[in-house]
């Protein structure tokens, strides 16, 4: 992914320059400079001396590299001014081991960091070594803070789905069900502020006063709007369950769903299954004590013939709905909302009806595609021994 915008360095520039010498494809070069093919073409366009450079496979920085997510390096640069590949891979060690020390709880600073690896160059010249092999100080994500024993369940998971193909995940379990709790946003002023929570940032100068506009609401500030809870399933590549809860979510509303809506979707995409006497169908769903694994709702499943194949906990990571289909969703919504006109006032009713449009109608290709990355998810599950995974492809 294409990095924000900042001042292109000259030595990026000759480092762009040396890896076009070199023989490098374009994409190659997007993808270790994260830059733009409009920024690439513009730096190479301009005339830049060359910069010796080193090739270096980094071999030896494996598991720090995974840790400060950045890619292979296919260059090191070794030249005046430059740190040598010593010296770097100490500070992506040292980088490494002041961030498991500090636990995510304050910032690691690239003084602190030079310090520990014991290099003498300036704070700049490290900076631009980490910059030139693709690391950057990144904004954290939110992800949950996994247990020991979260990682033990999740290992053992993935060891047991890692064979499952990308086509099987789509049809096999039958339905992939989770819960989502939406607010209404029916007017000019909800609209407005849903459209601010999805964006990611602006231009402007440093130091410009953060006007409202400048800002994005904390998640911790509710929009004063009803809202409701939907219990949604993916059924064969696509949304065929859309279930309003009735009040709040609890046991009894979760027997009502697998005997009512679910079955009755699961049967309408799956007649030959249906058709059987005694049909089993299988539902993957999370750990949620208050509806799926209350004991009116595992009674109910099991006059429904549903058996479950069940989430590790904290795994929001392992649902199609988490990790893609919610904020598609989002997105469409907010879409659709740019073109109402700023006095036009929805009705609940309405809104609730453009929601569940919005969702059925998300293309099958695109939950087909969503649900078969589960093929290359268990794969980085396993890989890292059911540690937290880069997502994105």
């Amino acid at each position: 992914m294409v990095r924000s915008f900042v001042h292109v360095s000259e030595i990026e520039k000759r480092l762009t320059h040396n890896m076009k010498k070199a023989g490098l494809t374009w994409s190659k070069i997007q993808e270790i400079t994260e830059r733009s093919s409009d920024t690439i073409q513009k730096v190479l366009a301009a005339k830049c001396p060359p910069l010796p450079m080193k090739t270096a496979t980094l071999k030896g920085v494996k598991k720090d590299r995974e840790h400060l997510n950045f890619k292979k390096a296919d260059v090191c640069v070794k030249a005046k001014g430059i740190i040598a590949k010593d010296d770097f891979l100490a500070l992506v060690s040292a980088a490494k081991a002041l961030h498991k020390e500090v636990k995510g709880e304050k910032d690691v600073s690239i003084a602190m960091i030079k310090e520990r690896a014991g290099v003498s160059a300036c704070d700049r010249t490290c900076l631009e070594s980490f910059h030139a092999n693709g690391i950057w100080y990144r904004k954290l994500k939110e992800r949950p803070i996994l247990t020991d024993a979260d990682v033990k369940e999740r290992y053992q998971w993935g060891l047991e789905k890692e064979r499952r193909s990308g086509e099987r995940w789509v049809t096999k379990p039958h339905c992939i069900i989770d819960n989502k709790h939406f607010q209404f946003y029916t007017n000019k002023n909800g609209r407005q502020h849903a459209a601010r929570r999805g964006v990611q940032g602006a231009y402007s100068k440093e130091g410009t006063r953060p006007e409202n506009f400048l800002v994005k609401p904390k998640k911790a500030q509710k929009f004063p709007a009803p809202g409701i809870t939907v219990t949604a399933a993916v059924i064969k590549g696509r949304i065929r369950m859309w279930d309003y809860v009735d009040g709040r979510w609890n046991a009894g509303n979760a027997a009502a769903m697998y005997e009512g809506p679910l079955c009755k979707a699961m049967s309408k995409a799956y007649p030959e299954i249906a058709a059987k006497p005694y049909a089993k169908w299988v539902v993957l769903e999370d750990n949620d004590p208050a509806g799926y694994k209350a004991r009116k709702a595992m009674q109910a499943k099991e006059r429904a013939g549903i058996v479950t194949e069940d989430l590790p906990k904290r795994s929001p990571d392992l649902n199609v709905l988490d990790y893609c289909l919610w904020h598609e969703i989002n997105v469409r919504m907010r879409i659709q909302e740019q073109s109402f006109s700023e006095d036009y006032k929805e009705s609940i009713k309405d809104y609730k009806a453009r929601l569940r449009r919005t969702a059925l109608g998300l293309p099958t290709a695109l939950v087909s595609r969503a649900v078969a990355d589960m093929k290359r998810r268990t794969k980085e599950l396993v890989a890292g021994k059911g540690r937290l995974f880069v997502e994105s492809k």
